[in-house]
């Protein structure tokens, strides 16, 4: 471990996901509803699997909000 590279984090410490922070009106869902967020979070599961493994905690949190981004 003496010889690893320390690198940025790409989540701050301590930042909480809620359901708070999904869209509430029907203007907002629209909004949502334009962007292809399972796309990319697929296009992010597969550079985490294919060469980036050090992104999968994030790509396993911002899975679990597919279903209401």
């Amino acid at each position: 471990m003496q010889g690893c590279k320390y690198g940025d984090t790409l989540i701050a410490k301590g930042y909480k996901f809620s359901l708070k922070q999904c869209p509430k009106g029907n203007l907002e869902i629209q909004e949502m509803q334009k962007t292809p967020y399972a796309l990319a979070v697929g296009s992010l599961m597969y550079a985490q699997v294919c060469t980036h493994l050090d992104i999968a905690y994030i790509v396993g949190v911002l899975g679990r909000y597919l279903s209401n981004p």
